[in-house]
C-alpha cells in the first residue's frame, strides 16, 4: 500500500518541489528494498542522489546515502558494503545536526552485530540507546532493546537476553507495532533454541510467519523457515527440516539473497551428515562451495569449512578435519569475530567444533587437534578452501 501511494505521487510530479520528490524517491527505495524489488529500489536511490546533489541539498544527500546502504545490503552486496554507507550517512547527519542522527545510530548496530563483531556492535548499541532514551525515541529504544537481546544471545548470556526482551516488550506495548511483535517472537524463539528448548523455539518461529506475511516481509519469512529447519533438525524431524529448507531456498532464490541461499544448501548438507550420508552431503556442499567466491560474508566461509571438516571426519580423514578446525579457530581469533550461532545443527559453532575435536582425540589419536594447531605454517583462507574442496573431491 505504501508503495502504491508513493508511486501515484511520482507518476505525476508536476507542481511538487524537487526536494519533496527526492524524499518520495527515498521512500520508494526503502519500500522497494523491503519488498525485494531490487531494480526499482536501486533506480530510486540513483535518481534521488542525483536530484539532491543538483539541488545542493546536503540533508537529502545524506538520506540518499543511508537508503543506498539499505538497498545494497538487502540486494546482497554484503553487510560490510552497507555498513560503509551507514557510517558515511551518520557522519553527514551529525555534521548537519540533523534529526536522522537517530536513524543512523540505530541502524549501525543492527548490521554490525550479525557480522560477528560483537565488541563494536555492543559499543554502537550503547551509544544508540543512550541517544534514544535522552531524546524520548520510544520506537527506536524498543527496536534497539531487541537487538540488545540478540547481542546477548550471541554472547550466550541468556538471562541478560531475556531481561532485554522484557524491557523491549514494555516499550512495544506503548507503540503497538506489528514489526516489533515479529521481532519479539523471533528473538524469543532464538533464546529458547539456544537454551535447548527446541520445541518452544519452533513454536515461536512458526507463530512469527503469519506476521511476516501480513507485513509482506518476504525475506524475513525465508529467514524464519531457515530457523524452523534448524529447530526441526535438533528435534530429529529431518523431513520437516527439509521442507523448511526448501521453502527458505525458494524464497531466497526469488529475492536474490545469494549468500542465504548458499547457507540453505549447507543446512541441507547438515541433514545428510546427521544421517551419515556423505554422498548426499557432498551433493549439497559442492555447488555451495562453488558459489562462495562471490561472497564477502566471512561467517559463511566459517560455516562451509566446518561442514567440510565434518564430512572429512565422516570419510575417515581425521587429520584434514583437524587442520580445517584449527584454521577456523585461528581465522576467527585473528579477525576478532565470533562464529555465527544461528543457523547451525547445534547451539553454536563451537559446540560442533568441540564435539568433533573430542571425537578426533578419542577415536583417532591423542591430541590430534592440538598437533594440527601447532604443526608447521598456518593455512591461509585460500589454502583452507582448497583443502575443503579436496575433501569434496575425494
Amino acid at each position: 500500500e505504501a508503495r502504491d501511494i508513493r508511486d501515484r505521487y511520482l507518476d505525476d510530479r508536476s507542481g511538487l518541489p524537487k526536494s519533496l520528490v527526492g524524499h518520495v524517491l527515498v521512500g520508494r527505495a526503502w519500500v522497494g528494498a523491503l519488498l525485494d524489488e531490487h531494480d526499482v529500489a536501486w533506480e530510486a536511490c540513483q535518481e534521488a542522489t542525483r536530484l539532491f546533489e543538483a539541488e545542493h541539498d546536503a540533508a537529502g544527500a545524506a538520506s540518499a546515502m543511508y537508503i543506498t546502504g539499505i538497498v545494497r545490503g538487502f540486494r546482497g552486496d554484503g553487510s560490510h558494503v552497507a555498513i560503509r554507507h551507514f557510517e558515511d550517512a551518520l557522519e553527514q547527519f551529525r555534521a548537519l545536526n540533523h534529526e536522522d542522527v537517530m536513524l543512523g545510530l540505530a541502524t549501525l548496530p543492527m548490521w554490525v552485530i550479525p557480522t560477528g563483531d560483537v565488541t563494536r556492535g555492543a559499543a554502537l548499541l550503547d551509544d544508540a540507546l543512550t541517544y534514544a532514551r535522552e531524546n524520548g525515541c520510544l520506537s527506536a529504544s524498543s527496536v534497539l532493546m531487541y537487538h540488545r537481546a540478540r547481542l546477548e544471545v550471541e554472547r550466550q548470556e541468556f538471562d541478560a537476553a531475556e531481561a532485554s526482551l522484557d524491557q523491549a516488550f514494555v516499550l512495544h506495548r506503548q507503540i503497538h507495532s506489528l514489526n516489533h511483535e515479529q521481532y519479539s517472537r523471533e528473538l524469543r524463539g532464538l533464546l529458547s533454541g539456544f537454551r535447548g528448548d527446541y520445541a518452544a523455539a519452533y513454536a515461536y518461529h512458526a507463530g512469527a510467519l503469519p506476521l511476516c506475511r501480513r507485513l509482506a516481509q518476504i525475506r524475513a519469512a525465508g529467514r524464519l523457515h531457515h530457523q524452523l529447519a534448524t529447530w526441526a533438525r535438533m528435534l530429529g524431524r529431518y523431513a520437516d527440516a527439509e521442507t523448511h529448507y526448501r521453502e527458505a531456498g525458494e524464497i531466497f532464490a526469488d529475492v536474490g539473497a545469494d549468500w542465504r541461499t548458499l547457507s540453505v544448501e549447507f543446512g541441507r548438507a547438515g541433514i545428510c551428515l546427521a544421517l551419515a550420508d556423505g554422498d548426499g552431503a557432498a551433493r549439497h556442499l559442492c555447488p555451495a562451495f562453488a558459489g562462495l567466491e562471490e561472497q564477502e560474508e566471512p561467517r559463511l566461509k566459517d560455516e562451509a569449512l566446518l561442514y567440510a571438516a565434518q564430512l572429512a571426519r565422516l570419510n575417515g580423514l581425521g587429520e584434514i578435519a583437524s587442520r580445517l578446525l584449527a584454521f577456523v579457530d585461528q581465522w576467527r581469533v585473528s579477525d576478532e569475530r565470533e562464529l555465527d550461532p544461528v543457523f547451525q545443527m547445534v547451539r553454536v559453532h563451537e559446540d560442533l567444533a568441540g564435539e568433533l575435536r573430542r571425537q578426533l582425540e578419542e577415536e583417532l589419536w591423542e591430541d590430534a587437534y592440538a598437533a594440527a594447531c601447532e604443526a608447521g605454517e598456518r593455512m591461509t583462507l585460500d589454502e583452507a578452501m582448497a583443502v575443503a574442496r579436496e575433501v569434496l573431491g575425494s
